[in-house]
């Protein structure tokens, strides 16, 4: 099979940021790409524009980020300016079919991060970009092994929609039996949230010292939609525990972000991780009935927008404990509460059946990636 260098057989346009006076949220000018923050699942997100565009993507590019969160991709499906954390990709069309450049950067992500520079954010050059080799079989054959990828990706997808469904079953269950948290439609007494819990402390500024297994040591990062995510969850051994015993969790607890674009969110430890650690985040001593009830609704959308406005800093997002203590939830009857939690793990249960079949689905799909740019598939 042919290897071509990404320059010969694809156009790249690298982000430049636009003048900070023309950024605005009033849909003036056109949406800006900033970095991996304004992404969505498949086309971007964004929640900025700008009226002094410098480099544009065109419909049907390839989005790639090239800084901090290196190797995420959109589709871009209408003009965006990008900014200097991506950069845009467009297939030449006689050399190169899109999709099969779309599948192959998933395949790219550890050779796009060796190749990254930089002290405080690494970032890729354009020069690393160009020179990245591409296995480059005929045209026609470019076009079956996508389509191929497209029907594996196509079942995981439909997973992931089952389990997105779950998710908004049991919203509405929550909003039946509470109405909307933050306006409080039935009238529930609120209170302060320090009124709820017993007490919360900071984890470790300094960061341990990682090994490949040990006691999980719960990050930023590894909280996701309420739960702890596995992805690159790390591990510190029993020495580098005992430095940091303020940081070991219960059953029960609540772990919120402190800083980052995802402060505000919560995981709820849940007996797998009880005696694992977090680090860098909040750490909210909470009675179990009550901690999985009170994990939901702060990962509820609408408290999320309620909590967003507090995080807005300077330099990033950053959330304290004051501001916790002093957040106004809603208090309904226990019983209620307890009623609830008995449907959630309901959910739960169903839920976990559907991520155990996602991942058979995603290592069939990552077998094929594999095999696909070997030339076996």
């Amino acid at each position: 099979m042919r290897i071509a260098s990404l320059e010969e057989v694809c156009k790249i346009t690298m982000g430049q940021a636009p003048s900070g006076k023309s950024y605005n949220d009033q849909y003036q000018g056109i949406p800006l790409i900033a970095g991996a923050g304004d992404l969505g699942e498949f086309t971007p997100k964004p929640s900025r524009y700008t009226t002094e565009p410098s480099k544009v993507s065109s419909s049907g590019d390839i989005i790639l980020c090239i800084r901090a969160t290196i190797g995420d991709r959109n589709w871009s499906n209408q003009p965006y300016c990008l900014g200097r954390g991506v950069a845009g990709l467009r297939a030449i069309d006689s050399k190169l079919d899109s999709r099969y450049l779309w599948f192959w950067l998933e395949t790219s992500k550890k050779i796009l991060l060796k190749q990254a520079r930089g002290s405080t954010f690494k970032q890729i050059d354009k020069k690393a970009l160009q020179n990245l080799s591409i296995p480059l079989p005929p045209l026609e054959e470019q076009k079956r092994i996508a389509a191929i990828l497209d029907k594996a990706d196509a079942i995981r997808r439909k997973r992931k929609e089952a389990i997105a469904l779950t998710d908004e079953l049991l919203r509405s269950t929550f909003l039946d039996m509470f109405g909307d948290p933050v306006t409080n439609p039935k009238g529930w007494e609120k209170v302060k949230f320090q009124e709820i819990f017993e007490s919360i402390r900071y984890g470790t500024s300094t960061p341990p010292s990682f090994q490949d297994e040990g006691i999980p040591f719960i990050r930023a990062t590894n909280i996701k939609n309420g739960t702890i995510s596995t992805n690159d969850l790390r591990f510190i051994s029993s020495a580098e525990a005992k430095k940091i015993q303020k940081c070991k969790l219960k059953y029960g607890d609540i772990v919120i972000v402190r800083s980052g674009v995802n402060s505000g969110d919560s995981a709820l430890i849940t007996k797998e991780y009880k005696n694992a650690y977090a680090g860098y985040d909040m750490i909210i001593d909470i009675n179990p009935p009550l901690s999985i009830f009170y994990n939901y609704l702060i990962n509820d959308n609408s408290v999320k927008e309620m909590i967003k406005p507090l995080t807005k800093r300077e330099c990033q997002p950053h959330l304290n404990a004051d501001q916790v203590r002093n957040l106004e939830f809603i208090l309904p009857p226990e019983s209620l509460i307890n009623n609830f939690n008995e449907v959630f793990d309901t959910y739960n249960s169903e839920k976990q059946k559907l991520n155990k079949s996602l991942v058979c689905l995603d290592n069939l799909f990552n077998s094929l990636l594999q095999k696909a740019f070997r030339g076996v598939l």
